[in-house]
């Protein structure tokens, strides 16, 4: 009886054939190059509709957003001030309430007085010119002011006749010569016949209606406008 199965041996060896060419296949499907995917990958995602970017958020505080202004308003622009010029003004006390702060509107409108010793001129000693601050008029020079206890800023001359002007006040139960500007008829304070030579005079004024510009360093230091150059001024209606 003839055995047609094949010698162990020789299956062993197709078996071990078989594995080989199985091991060969495996590695050269696992290292092969990926050959044309990348270009595929790339031209899908060409193909896939582009998302539009986030909308623009608003920036937080502190970021570039403009903050609010919170200043106190100014006033509105006094159009009637000049230093310039003397034109006695006609207006009426609604628009000088418009256009003054509301402090030097009480002292020059209303007729109010500044606490003593609360205004910024009273014991200043600066050297320049005083000014109407609600109309610019040149009042006083800084050498006609002088020290005193009464807690006003003080003079004993003004810078030119018809500066200011005069007139009687019967308030607060006394009788007293008020000073007014002469310009805008504003109220400035009081005169009294208690001041230095050459001319008596007190002319006790509210630093709430003054303006003081300084001398220019360059001005010669003797040269002198108002009190030395000009002769006292008399009160045009009523006696000191």
């Amino acid at each position: 009886m003839t055995n047609d199965r094949p010698h162990p041996p020789a299956r062993r060896a197709a078996a071990a054939a078989l594995i080989g060419l199985s091991a060969v296949a495996l590695a050269a499907a696992v290292f092969a190059p990926a050959g044309p995917a990348p270009a595929a990958a790339a031209a899908a995602a060409a193909q896939e509709p582009q998302q539009a970017p986030p909308p623009s958020q608003e920036p937080q505080a502190g970021e570039g957003k403009p903050q609010q202004d919170t200043a106190k308003p100014k006033p509105p622009r006094n159009p009637y001030y000049s230093r310039t010029d003397t034109t006695p003004l006609n207006v009426s006390e609604a628009e000088w309430k418009r256009v003054l702060p509301p402090d030097v509107y009480y002292i020059a409108r209303l007729k109010g007085t500044e606490p003593p010793g609360s205004g910024k001129y009273d014991t200043f000693d600066g050297k320049g010119t005083y000014y109407c601050a609600p109309c610019g008029n040149k009042l006083f020079r800084s050498d006609a002011k002088f020290a005193t206890t009464c807690g006003w800023p003080s003079f004993f001359q003004t810078v030119r006749p018809g500066a200011v002007l005069y007139q009687e006040d019967r308030s607060h139960n006394m009788i007293r010569v008020e000073v007014l500007c002469g310009r805008c008829k504003g109220h400035l304070g009081h005169v009294f016949n208690d001041g230095p030579p050459p001319t008596g005079r007190r002319y006790c004024m509210n630093s709430l209606v003054l303006d003081f510009e300084p001398d220019k360093p360059s001005a010669p230091a003797n040269a002198k406008e108002g009190a030395a150059a000009e002769a006292p001024e008399a009160p045009a209606s009523v006696a000191l």
